[in-house]
């Protein structure tokens, strides 16, 4: 099996890749357009948030880890994400083909020379 694998290549491409403990996905693609479409029509929310952010680290810098800034920050974000569509569509044959690449990868492996079908050594 290749090093990494691409078995959706649209509207998102999503690459695949086996790690020692399971698996990788590779979602730049939609990563990109999601930054891009903050950027385009979020901006000055995002300025915003910003303003927000810092001065949520400065109250809990000072002890206050229940902040209205980080309330008020965590509820904008949270409202922004879900305005982003963070679901990430797979059409027709590519979910089959997402679906194998990962089961590839969660398929047992034997260990580097260990016998195969049982054969005596």
């Amino acid at each position: 099996m290749p090093d990494r694998q691409m078995p959706v290549s649209g509207p998102h491409r999503i690459y695949v890749e086996a790690i020692p403990t399971g698996a990788r996905l590779d979602i730049t693609a939609y990563l990109e357009t999601a930054v891009l479409a903050l950027i385009r029509d979020h901006l000055d929310e995002l300025n915003d948030l910003a303003e927000l952010d810092v001065s949520a680290q400065h109250q809990i810098s000072t002890g206050n880890s229940d902040s209205y800034a980080g309330h008020e920050r965590d509820a904008r974000i949270e409202e922004l994400v879900a305005g982003l569509s963070p679901q990430l569509p797979v059409y027709g044959p590519q979910v089959a083909k997402l679906a194998d690449a990962l089961h590839q990868i969660a398929r047992p492996k034997g260990l580097p020379g260990q016998r195969q079908g049982g054969a005596a050594a």
